[in-house]
């Protein structure tokens, strides 16, 4: 019976001897599992002696492991990229530069381009185009500023109620304000190289 207090302390410190080996096992085994192993397992070991050590030393102490590059299995299908769809910007047209009317013609382009609301750029581009503003400038049957062949011109004059004679496309007034009918009613469509 004297010896039994005895006993009972060897078989509680044989009982618990395989713990404190593998406690002791992992105390030894830590710096060997920081340098080859990855930063989880660190973390593993860190949360383990975490008790021990106090918190301030836990950084100074442990350093930081280094990576060591591994293979990489080339076998492995990468996947597939997207197609990446590149939007073409539309183009933007080139304004065409005013064109100026001589200083003794501007007043009629002015005058008719309000009256039948229209641009006056585009129709002093159409006479600088036919007839660089040439009253007298012919070729073949076309004759004028806006080159009108005669039946052209009688169609539209009469239209507008006025005289059809052939021979006012020279005149610049008239021509004028005929071309600005003209433009009105069907655009620049009759004169289809000028305007593009």
């Amino acid at each position: 019976m004297r010896n039994h207090p005895f006993l009972f302390l060897f078989g509680f410190a044989m009982g618990y001897l395989p713990v404190l080996l593998v406690l002791a096992k992992i105390n030894v085994a830590a710096p060997e599992t920081l340098a080859q192993d990855s930063p989880r397992e660190l973390t593993v070991v860190l949360e383990t002696q975490a008790p021990v050590i106090e918190e301030k030393h836990v950084s100074a102490a442990v350093e930081t492991p280094e990576l060591t590059p591994r293979s990489v299995d080339m076998n492995v299908a990468s996947p597939t990229p997207s197609p990446i769809l590149i939007e073409t910007p539309t183009p933007i047209p080139t304004p065409t530069p005013d064109v100026w009317a001589p200083p003794e013609l501007e007043g009629w382009f002015t005058q008719y381009a309000g009256s039948y609301g229209i641009d006056k750029n585009i129709l002093e581009r159409l006479a600088n185009c036919e007839s660089h503003f040439n009253v007298n400038s012919q070729n073949k049957d076309y004759l004028g500023m806006f080159q009108f062949s005669s039946s052209t011109w009688s169609n539209y004059r009469v239209q507008m109620g006025l005289d059809p004679n052939p021979a006012l496309r020279t005149n610049a007034e008239e021509s004028i304000k005929t071309a600005a009918f003209v433009i009105q009613q069907r655009g620049v469509a009759p004169w289809p190289s000028c305007l593009r």
